[in-house]
């Protein structure tokens, strides 16, 4: 049975032609696709393999690894239905209009109060708005309304999210927006508010962003797994072969002696591509040893690799940081230099990462090529979106100032609680 039957019929195309692609031209294969299992049953994978060359060019074999990825994919397909139930929600909002005099007693309320807090408009007419709303809420709206009191503002105030309360005790999130009235002397009449119920759509985002950061979990989780299979087992497996092949060498005939001569360079080369591909899945010792030597022996390989010095400024980097928050910082710094290779030109990269009780900052720069944000290549935003979404994830901030010719500056900044790197984003 050719191995190609096993492969779903829509897929089996694409992954000729990758694997077409990657004879011809000696590159890694790294696709992702379908196969059925004997069972019937369906399976995502992905194929991440390296062509191995003799010495004239000519292609030998293939050495790759199959990871089952389902789980994966089938999160991502539960990431999409989320979106497409977050757009629905968010073009079927409800508010409801109020207006508060100068004492901050209500003096309207619309009739879709009653929808939306079960009140009647009548049984919270006249009375204080801190009825309506939660005590956190109120002191933000007590906030803007001595602020118009003292400026005479006639501008819209910025939405703000407030915590509104129903008659029967439960608490909904609305996006408020504001404004001042007042009357033809310019005298204070009291403000303005539209209440929008986003409560479902707060609780979407709160999905959406778990999703998110389960499938980045997930992706790590299948670089760890693929890195220590192969640095476990076909690299000892690898090291065991070339051991034997050592030890047989001396005992064979001239001719058999040749061809265990020709085969241990071979043998070598796999070792050193296996251990380079379980490396650049994810190094071992950033799980072993933390943050600090990880990077201080990315850097170093880094520059071994691609001749760019990485001139490397830290502080406060030797505490222990959490696993979430210190794969984000290693991967936005892999990402950025991998940028830097393949578009800035240059020689040469400043990396800064300093941490205090409150925040990690990071500042990846350099002077190179540079690139306008609005037409930057498909594979840099990728590389670019990944970084902005391991950032979100952890609650932190994420700028990139680049133009044609001025190089490129990314500054991150992420937050340390006292949970150390904790996903912020709290169940509302």
């Amino acid at each position: 049975k050719q191995i190609m039957e096993i492969f779903h019929t829509e897929d089996r195309d694409m992954v000729r032609v990758e694997a077409q692609k990657a004879m011809v031209s000696g590159s890694k294969i790294n696709i992702e696709h379908r196969i059925i299992r004997p069972d019937g049953h369906l399976r995502y994978v992905h194929d991440q393999a390296e062509i191995i060359l003799s010495d004239t060019g000519v292609s030998l074999r293939v050495l790759g690894t199959v990871q089952d990825v389902t789980e994966r994919k089938l999160a991502e397909e539960a990431l999409r239905d989320s979106e497409r139930r977050y757009r629905l929600l968010a073009d079927n909002m409800v508010a409801f209009i109020w207006t508060i005099d100068e004492h901050l007693n209500t003096s309207y309320l619309s009739p879709s109060i009653i929808h939306l807090l079960n009140y009647y408009p009548e049984d919270i007419l006249g009375k204080h708005i801190s009825m309506v709303f939660t005590s956190e809420s109120y002191e933000k709206l007590l906030d803007v309304y001595q602020q118009v009191r003292k400026t005479g503002s006639e501008l819209i105030v910025n939405p703000l999210e407030l915590e509104v309360k129903r008659q029967d005790g439960k608490v909904i999130i609305t996006d408020t927006l504001m404004r001042p009235l007042y009357d033809e002397n310019h005298h204070f009449l009291g403000i303005l508010g539209a209440s929008r119920d986003i409560s479902e759509r707060k609780a979407a985002e709160y999905e959406l962003h778990t999703l998110s950061q389960r499938l980045v979990e997930l992706q790590e989780e299948e670089r760890a797994t693929i890195a220590r299979e192969l640095h476990d087992q076909v690299g000892q497996s690898l090291t065991v072969l070339k051991l034997m092949l050592d030890k047989a060498k001396d005992s064979l005939p001239d001719r058999s002696e040749k061809l265990l001569a020709e085969a241990q360079p071979l043998v070598s080369e796999l070792i050193s591509s296996v251990r380079n591909m379980s490396l650049d899945l994810r190094p071992r010792m950033l799980d072993d040893l933390g943050l600090l030597p990880a990077l201080l022996w990315y850097f170093d390989r880094f520059s071994s690799q691609t001749g760019i010095n990485v001139n490397f400024q830290h502080a406060g980097l030797k505490r222990k940081f959490s696993p979430q928050l210190g794969t984000a910082v290693y991967r936005i710094i892999q990402e950025a230099l991998t940028n830097v290779v393949r578009y800035a030109g240059v020689d040469h990269v400043l990396v800064r990462a300093r941490a205090d009780k409150n925040q990690l900052a990071l500042v990846i720069q350099d002077s190179g090529k540079g690139f306008n944000p609005a037409q930057r290549a498909t594979g840099m935003s990728s590389g670019l979106k990944g970084m902005k979404e391991r950032v979100r994830f952890l609650g932190g901030k994420l700028d990139i100032e680049s133009k044609p010719g001025e190089g490129t500056h990314i500054i991150v900044e992420l937050p340390l609680n006292e949970e150390m790197g904790r996903i912020n984003g709290g169940k509302p």
